[in-house]
């Protein structure tokens, strides 16, 4: 890839976009903030890659657990 930067395509679960489309305005803009810094660089020390089925998988640690799936 020449003169860019990869973004990578953000997928969710039924009950993770449930939960995300139940943020208020400015928790849903920190949200997004957060997901799109993963999109360009997914690889972060508070996220994990987990292989399923030949498909990578990114799961992010919150302060509560683990989120993703």
């Amino acid at each position: 890839m020449t003169g860019g930067t990869r973004t990578y395509q953000v997928f969710y679960t039924e009950q993770a976009a449930t939960v995300r489309d139940r943020l208020d305005d400015r928790q849903r803009a920190a949200f997004d903030k957060g997901i799109a810094v993963l999109a360009r660089d997914p690889f972060l020390p508070a996220s994990r890659a987990i292989t399923i089925s030949g498909a990578i998988e990114i799961r992010v640690c919150w302060p509560g657990g683990l989120a993703g799936g």
